[in-house]
């Protein structure tokens, strides 16, 4: 097996294993590299991920404060509007002549010796763009056309296992929100971008009831303008820059206020920006009880009307009553309750009624 095969198998396999590290190395040799970074960049600019291998983190630290993905400020960046998608340029693609001998960013890479690289876009699902790239020494120089060639045949592979990645860290965000979904307060789980990934169902009801928080285009925003300033200062504080920090902030309702807690739950911009980096959290949000209609549509997938007549049987009112107090015919309810028998798996008035009862406990009279 060659260094290109070896390579591409690496990649392929790096989602499945949780470990990039090999990919990484091999990307940095194909690129005839000493390193090699996959940046991830929101669709409002946001980082949302950056793995390097041969990397220091506080090297990585000073890349990211320095406006690493600011496409004004580092020339590299031009990569992720300017080019071509899926194509590996070198530096003077994207520089002129006196920027690559005197732009700040370019003393930053002479300083850690990687003034030449090979660096690619490309566009993922949802709007987010990854910018692949493969350092070079002052030694090495500029990339070489069969560096380039041979990088660029990585690219679809890197694409696919990136996406795999995100689409498993997102699943594993979906599983984390329905553990704590126990706890019966709102929870928002939030990736580095700040965008929400997930929600307790109590979130859910949270944002239904439009007191406090909304979402607009994934993100979340107080429903007083005072307290939105608050919001977004404590969720880029948790989710942004390191380090990281948590805060408590309140937020203020129709008549009333609330303490929400906003805290990092992950120390490292990973997880390919699918990946949950922060929490915020509301336990004294007063919540009103379910109704019994609505428990039984949650369970069940029950239409409203189906729900409010499975309750009745429950209270033991009969049919004829039920449709005289809805006013439907009989035939009407008589339907109802043999989609009842279908949606709950139960094949008689007693053993729907048992059911409701257990899961209900009692339905009032």
């Amino acid at each position: 097996m060659d260094d290109l095969d070896r390579a591409i198998t690496a990649i392929n396999c790096a989602p499945l294993e949780g470990d990039w590290t090999n990919a990484l190395r091999l990307l940095a040799e194909i690129g005839g590299g000493w390193s090699s970074q996959l940046i991830g960049v929101a669709a409002n600019g946001a980082l949302l991920f950056d793995e390097a291998h041969n990397i220091d983190r506080d090297l990585l630290h000073e890349f990211e404060t320095r406006g690493g993905v600011d496409t004004t400020r580092n020339p590299r960046a031009r990569i992720l509007t300017r080019a071509r998608p899926m194509t590996v340029f070198r530096d003077d693609a994207l520089a002129d002549a006196q920027e690559l001998r005197s732009d700040p960013f370019y003393d930053f890479f002479w300083k850690v010796d990687a003034p030449h690289c090979g660096v690619a876009r490309i566009d993922l699902d949802g709007g987010a763009r990854l910018v692949a790239a493969a350092l070079r020494s002052g030694k090495a120089g500029a990339m070489e056309n069969e560096n380039v060639k041979q990088m660029e045949l990585l690219l679809p592979h890197i694409k696919r296992s990136v996406e795999l990645q995100q689409r498993l860290d997102g699943d594993a965000a979906v599983i984390a929100s329905g553990i704590i979904d126990a706890l019966g307060f709102p929870v928002f789980l939030l990736d580095a971008s700040g965008a929400v990934k997930t929600m307790t169902s109590a979130a859910e009801t949270m944002l239904r009831d439009g007191a406090y928080l909304t979402l607009r285009f994934g993100a979340l925003e107080a429903m007083s303008p005072a307290c939105n300033g608050r919001l977004q200062r404590a969720i880029k504080l948790a989710c942004g820059a390191f380090p990281r920090t948590g805060s408590k902030i309140l937020l203020n309702g129709t008549g009333d206020s609330i303490v929400a807690n906003v805290a990092p739950i992950s120390d490292q911009v990973s997880g390919f920006g699918a990946r949950a980096v922060a929490m915020l959290s509301i336990p004294d949000y007063a919540r009103q009880p379910a109704s019994a209609p609505d428990i039984l549509r949650t369970n069940f997938g029950l239409s409203r009307a189906e729900a409010e007549v499975a309750v009745d049987l429950a209270r033991a009112v009969a049919p004829a009553q039920i449709a005289a107090r809805r006013g439907v015919t009989l035939s009407t309810v008589r339907q109802q309750i043999k989609t009842l028998y279908v949606k709950t798996d139960t094949h008689s008035r007693a053993s729907l009624v048992r059911l409701i009862i257990l899961l209900l406990g009692s339905v009032g009279s």
